[in-house]
């Protein structure tokens, strides 16, 4: 990926101005993010097209969300190309220790997902701060 967007994203995420959600990049219902949510919004203030590229969907559990471009969950080709990430859910080889937290659980060379981090499906909820670190240490994977 690019790294002054990952610099960039990494800002953010340690901001403190988006709130972590699970499942979805933006829910406007509890306004949270999911990491991958905070880079397309990233890309939404630098190319100032809020209002042509974010549009409102409900969910089968009636919650409003945020489609970025036609996606609600993973990364769409707009931001993709703009930050050079490789793939829409932010997949990378885990080929290092994770700074800060303990990956015992992960074998030597396992592809992880950045939404399957957020969301808590490697058995622990990894925090904003957390996946800062990952995306410091691993951009150049993603």
């Amino acid at each position: 990926m690019n790294e002054l967007i990952a610099e960039k994203w990494v800002a953010a995420l340690r901001s403190g101005d988006y709130k972590q959600g699970k499942g979805v990049l933006h829910n406007q219902d509890t306004n949270t993010y999911c990491c991958l949510g905070v880079l397309c919004d990233l890309y939404v203030q630098e190319n100032n097209n809020r209002d042509s590229y974010c549009h409102q969907r409900m969910l089968s559990d009636c919650s409003i969300v945020t489609a970025f471009g036609n996606t609600t969950g993973t990364l769409p080709n707009s931001v993709l190309t703009w930050s050079g990430v490789n793939n829409d859910n932010g997949q990378f080889k885990y080929n290092k220790p994770i700074p800060g937290r303990d990956t015992s659980y992960f074998r030597d060379e396992d592809t992880c997902l950045l939404t399957s981090m957020n969301d808590g499906e490697y058995g622990h909820d990894f925090t904003f701060e957390e996946i800062a670190n990952i995306i410091e240490e691993q951009w150049r994977q993603l």
